[in-house]
């Protein structure tokens, strides 16, 4: 006996046997569907949580340095810096798809495949749009625990003494050796809570697919493209993945992202549930199979010291 449509070759369906067949099928595809990359999504933290708010904060372990005493003086106590703290409130998303009696007996195998594939698609979609409109609308609308933006010029440090830093670009530019190199010095200046420095080693280019020509050249150049003396390229242009972001609104706009720990990500996946599947019931006698979907997450921005964005011209 077939297990799913894709074992049923020229064996006897009916009406009784297609519900399980699909479900099967579409069981499946979900199974599939969860090795698919989903856009930025990497530049994310996940987090769990059983509640429909999630606040998570910062605290910083570097300390101030040891002051000079001896034995007999009070030993001068040093405390962690607290840090910004972000609120993601868990939005639950539903959706749900069925398979009609006349799909089948119409033979629209267009229209069944579609439905059984577009449900977890269009879970993915809606992870992608999250994710990516950080980037999109991050120097416009979506704000870090500091209260600027995510890619600004006046981002102040948890600890107020400590000034303030720019993860953006003063003024858009090309993607070339010199703006790339403007990305990295920036990110190599970042500081922890304390002042001391706390380099960011670039890990990833992410770009609109536009800017793929351009990015390459300085990617995978063996000398500089820019210049007639054979030069050879300095390694800190090629050490990061290219990332082409197919979603990204901008046609310019380009993103270094820097090498922070899994615990120490700017960006926040929140998850109070993940994308889930469960069956269906009608009293519709002409409906065979039905399948619900429902998630509930959201995206939100800690900080943003492992970010630098370019605006591109």
């Amino acid at each position: 006996m077939a297990d799913t449509l894709y074992q049923l070759r020229n064996g006897i369906a009916t009406n009784k046997t297609f519900p399980s067949l699909y479900s099967t099928t579409f069981d499946k595809i979900v199974l599939n569907k969860e090795t698919e990359v989903v856009e930025a999504k990497e530049f994310f933290a996940e987090r769990s949580t059983n509640l429909g708010t999630y606040k998570e904060g910062e605290v910083h372990t570097a300390l101030q340095t040891p002051i000079i005493g001896s034995d007999t003086d009070p030993v001068p106590m040093l405390v962690p810096t607290e840090g910004y703290n972000k609120t993601a409130t868990l939005v639950t998303y539903y959706a749900g798809i069925s398979i009609t009696e006349d799909a089948v007996s119409m033979q629209k195998t267009n229209l069944v495949v579609s439905a059984l594939t577009g449900l977890p698609d269009s879970a993915i979609a809606l992870q992608t749009l999250a994710c990516v409109d950080m980037f999109n609308r991050g120097a416009t609308v979506h704000t870090s625990g500091d209260g600027d933006y995510i890619f600004d010029t006046t981002h102040a440090y948890p600890d107020a003494r400590q000034g303030t830093y720019s993860n953006m670009a003063g003024s858009g530019s090309a993607f070339t050796t010199d703006s790339f190199f403007a990305a990295w010095l920036s990110l190599k200046k970042r500081k922890n809570s304390a002042g001391r420095a706390n380099p960011q080693t670039p890990t990833a280019v992410y770009y609109p697919v536009d800017q793929q020509d351009d990015v390459s050249q300085v990617h995978n150049s063996s000398k500089y493209p820019s210049l007639s003396t054979n030069a050879e390229m300095d390694e800190l242009f090629s050490a990061w993945r290219m990332v082409p972001g197919v979603q990204l609104s901008s046609t310019t706009a380009w993103f270094v992202i820097g090498n922070n720990a899994e615990k120490d990500k700017g960006l926040l996946l929140v998850w109070r549930i993940r994308p889930g599947y469960k069956n269906m019931t009608f009293t519709n006698p002409y409906i065979l199979m039905g399948k619900s979907l429902k998630m509930s997450f959201d995206v939100k921005c800690l900080h943003s010291r492992n970010m630098y964005m370019n605006e591109g011209a």
